[in-house]
């Protein structure tokens, strides 16, 4: 994981562990600890690597010159005016 991120985990985990002692009132035994570490990461992960599946038509694209246009400007219209040449 990238180095920036390493201390909000360990803190993560860290509080992950005290909630897990304070619901039980015990001492945590290792193998659980090692559990919900290993879940605090694999929940960065999928938080980290999630995609959106869809794009908004307000986003805003730059050409190549510059200029900005929204996304839904470029859809493709059966009614729009036919240029001749």
């Amino acid at each position: 994981m990238p180095a920036q991120d390493r201390g909000s985990i360990r803190h993560n985990i860290i509080l992950e562990l005290a909630k897990a002692r304070a619901r039980d009132g015990k001492p945590i035994p290792t193998l659980r600890a090692y559990r919900i570490a290993s879940l605090t990461v694999a929940l960065y992960w999928r938080q980290t690597m999630r995609k959106p599946t869809m794009l908004s038509l307000n986003t805003e694209l730059v050409n190549g010159d510059g200029d900005t246009t929204k996304l839904i400007e470029t859809i493709a219209d059966d009614k729009a005016i036919k240029l001749e040449a």
